[in-house]
């Protein structure tokens, strides 16, 4: 049913980490990625599908460039076409060729201005991205944990009742999930808690944490403490 809870637990979620609310590379390229999820998972509503394809892979190479790493994301992409539509060569290449167009306008770009083209690797470094582990880290790891946790319980008990597509979204959110918790531990960014990636799939799992919660109050409880929690963090970024 329509509501404003993902938004909501986005927000709130987002507020929790002071780094995750200043304007970044990540953050760019993870809105990018929202909005490529969200038109992925509509696929099957529309009928001629090759332009928003192509639309999807620009999107996907946008994000290459803006935040190399998130390369791992083009799997997410990818495994969403195999999910909502059935495999065909040929939009499969055209998928591929939209990653390409915004790679290939920047090295034509430094060409033809510089005489030579830089390629853009991503590094990639298994590390453990928190430092120095603090109460206030343990504590919005341990609420990251609980909510993801209850939002996949409920989405679990609740699968049967939803519709094939449905399924399919969630299945992918779960992707989502996995590959943005692999960016978080192999990205070389030296600030904690710097992707903020992981931010969308926790809202989908919070959200659904909070629709299927029994009792009304305790979702409103646990709104308004995470949104207290989020205003003192604010006040106590310096601890990170």
């Amino acid at each position: 049913k329509p509501n404003y809870l993902v938004g909501i637990s986005y927000l709130l979620v987002a507020s929790i980490v002071p780094q995750w609310y200043h304007f970044s590379a990540p953050l760019v390229a993870s809105t990018l990625i929202i909005w490529i999820f969200h038109e992925v998972v509509k696929l099957q509503l529309h009928s001629n599908i090759r332009p928003r394809l192509f639309n999807l892979g620009m999107a996907v190479g946008l994000c290459l460039y803006i935040f190399p790493p998130a390369i791992l994301f083009v799997v997410l992409l990818f495994a969403g076409l195999s999910m909502f539509k059935a495999f065909r060569i040929n939009e499969w290449l055209i998928v591929i060729i939209g990653v390409a167009v915004p790679i290939y306008f920047y090295h034509a770009w430094q060409y033809l201005n510089f005489g030579f083209v830089s390629v853009r690797f991503p590094q990639l470094m298994l590390q453990f991205p928190i430092n120095r582990l603090n109460n206030l880290k343990l504590t919005i790891l341990v609420a990251f944990s609980i909510h993801v946790g209850l939002g996949f319980l409920y989405s679990q008990q609740n699968l049967r009742k939803q519709l094939v597509q449905t399924r399919n979204a969630w299945k992918l959110s779960y992707v989502y999930l996995f590959l943005s918790a692999i960016l978080f531990f192999v990205a070389t960014a030296t600030s904690e808690f710097y992707q903020i990636f992981m931010a969308v799939p926790i809202s989908l799992l919070a959200a659904t944490a909070h629709f299927y919660i029994p009792k009304g109050w305790m979702s409103n409880l646990i709104h308004l403490l995470m949104l207290i929690f989020a205003i003192y963090v604010g006040y106590l970024r310096d601890l990170f």
